[in-house]
């Protein structure tokens, strides 16, 4: 039998931040990649979703702003979700210095200064070895091909979140939140008061500060997902 993943990609990602995960899930797992729509707010974008995704049973997942989107759709369409797993995301506001640098990207795009992400903000999405190199390379081939107003307009219409803990101590079903410890994008402390809220919330850490698992961490979290198809 075959299950499918319906899978929400982060902020200029596209289906190659999938690339290292696939292999690693087995053949009875069908990875369906959902492209994030521009111009759109969460409210625009899940109703979009809605619409895409097959089924009242549905195992998604999501990473990065793909895992805020993703609790977002839980919240909206409960009785259609089977499994939830959030990948690198704290459902809630985004850390003050994140929506400073995010003003201050827009900002020089803008003006032209940058043509898009740099690889010194690639590079923070990883931890500090140069195996990631090629990582890093598969992030900034990705901003290229959707390009820098893409990114911009992901940043006006996404950065400004709600908090979601009060809607995921409600769910119903196995909601999975995986994160690296020292991942400075999330919030920690949140992670552990939905844990305490709610019994359906499995906290899945890894060492480190990688943001991105899917491409760093591909195994081991292959391995997770197995474990919560399972649950």
């Amino acid at each position: 039998m075959t299950t499918t993943l319906y899978a929400i990609p982060g902020t200029q990602c596209n289906r190659e931040i999938w690339q290292k995960l696939i292999p690693e899930l087995p053949s009875s797992v069908k990875l369906v990649h959902l492209d994030i729509p521009q111009n759109m707010d969460f409210d625009e974008i899940v109703s979009h979703f809605a619409t895409l995704v097959e089924g009242e049973d549905i195992h998604l997942l999501g990473l990065s702003l793909g895992g805020y989107i993703a609790t977002y759709f839980a919240k909206a369409y409960p009785s259609r979700m089977a499994k939830l797993m959030v990948i690198g995301n704290s459902p809630t506001s985004l850390p003050d210095n994140e929506l400073r640098m995010r003003e201050q990207t827009a900002a020089l795009i803008e003006k032209r200064q940058i043509s898009g992400m740099t690889r010194e903000r690639a590079a923070m999405y990883f931890n500090s070895d140069a195996e990631v190199e090629p990582l890093i390379d598969i992030v900034l081939e990705m901003d290229n091909r959707l390009g820098a107003q893409a990114l911009v307009n992901q940043f006006r219409y996404t950065s400004k979140r709600l908090d979601l803990s009060a809607a995921v101590g409600g769910f119903t079903f196995p909601s999975y939140f995986c994160f690296s410890e020292h991942d400075p994008l999330v919030k920690r402390q949140w992670f552990a008061q939905a844990a305490s809220a709610n019994s359906q919330v499995t906290l899945v850490p890894f060492a480190g500060r990688s943001h991105l698992l899917p491409l760093e961490k591909p195994k081991a979290l292959a391995a997770v997902i197995q474990r919560w198809l399972s649950a």
